[in-house]
């Protein structure tokens, strides 16, 4: 769990002084770390008082563990990697294309071409969670862009979507080619939660994606959550 926080923080902030990130790191974990020990210990102490002889000195040993592994993921997870001398493009793609410095807060970018101004679709390289949603907008990746978007395990891409009027199999065509790495699709449906068109439904039902809609807020929230759990999650958002 600490290890993936740590490899999301290591694209997110390249620059950061690898002990500050680990003990940021840390930090975005410790709560969850420090739950999930406590309850399975809680189920272990009752198992070790009320499950017999037979099962006490196992529960005893598995209690032990648990112990051992929380005080190692907070302790000694952090530490081995600063001996390992982890560096900070460890786990960036080595396709991983160059922000235009006068675009670095944003998605969408202009590159200019020998015969004149070419617009760059809007893409960003790998998975991120979204920091902040409004405005018309949302904000990831200490980037901010303006209308819908599609997170998908290429990455995350502009989206022409408005409205839910507009979601035809069609604007999918991207989720649908992505679809073997894709098990859930969230769809965020603006202010209010609308039910997808029915050839919609369809078309994702054929690619085995489990499509599921809600209001744009909550889409995000849920996303943020599965893809902090390394899930086979993807999300469609329009903006609001």
């Amino acid at each position: 769990m600490v290890y993936d926080r740590v490899r999301e923080n290591l694209r997110r902030y390249q620059k950061m002084p690898l002990p500050e990130l680990l003990d940021i790191s840390i930090n975005h974990t410790l709560s969850r770390t420090i739950l999930t020990a406590l309850t399975t210990m809680l189920a272990l102490a009752a198992l070790y008082l009320f499950g017999g002889e037979v099962i006490r000195s196992f529960t005893f040993a598995m209690l032990f563990g648990v112990a051992i592994g929380t005080y190692s993921s907070i302790y000694i997870a952090a530490p081995i990697l600063i001996a390992f001398k982890l560096r900070s493009d460890t786990f960036q793609k080595k396709d991983k294309e160059k922000d235009a410095p006068e675009e670095r807060g944003s998605v969408t970018g202009a590159k200019l071409m020998a015969r004149g101004i070419e617009i760059r679709e809007a893409h960003f390289p790998g998975k991120a969670p979204i920091d902040t949603y409004g405005n018309g907008g949302f904000r990831f990746a200490d980037m901010s862009h303006r209308g819908s978007l599609l997170c998908l395990p290429s990455g995350i891409h502009g989206w022409d979507v408005t409205s839910p009027e507009d979601m035809a199999a069609v604007a999918f065509e991207r989720v649908l080619a992505e679809a073997d790495e894709i098990e859930v699709l969230l769809v965020g449906t603006g202010t209010e939660m609308v039910i997808l068109p029915k050839p919609l439904r369809e078309a994702l039902r054929a690619k085995k994606i489990v499509a599921d809609p809600m209001n744009t807020g909550a889409a995000v929230r849920t996303y943020n959550i599965l893809l902090g759990e390394s899930r086979a999650v993807a999300a469609a958002l329009i903006a609001v």
